[in-house]
């Protein structure tokens, strides 16, 4: 169902953001590679934007871009997570109200 989907979305989404939000601190390169690869297939099916840029973040961490070219793409796409976390959330509440 519906609400099943957002729900898995949000649990699998929030504490990934965290660890982004870590990385912000000291990059670690293969967890933001990891979870960017995670996002892919989540924020593609759940129709978030910034999906090229969760792409172009994922290679970035791969090559081993400098921190603060990560750091700059993670500021983005953590902005994009919080706002889609927010928006699923109230999706969610209004579908468990029917």
């Amino acid at each position: 169902s519906l609400i099943q989907l957002v729900t898995v979305y949000l649990s699998d989404t929030k504490p990934r953001l965290a660890l982004l939000k870590k990385s912000m601190d000291k990059v670690n390169y293969e967890e933001v590679r990891s979870i960017c690869h995670f996002l892919k297939s989540s924020l593609g099916l759940m129709g978030v934007s910034s999906l090229q840029e969760v792409i172009s973040l994922e290679k970035k961490a791969q090559n081993l871009d400098p921190e603060p070219i990560i750091k700059k793409h993670l500021k983005h796409i953590i902005v994009v997570l919080d706002e889609s976390i927010a928006e699923y959330q109230r999706i969610l509440e209004q579908l468990q109200a029917l």
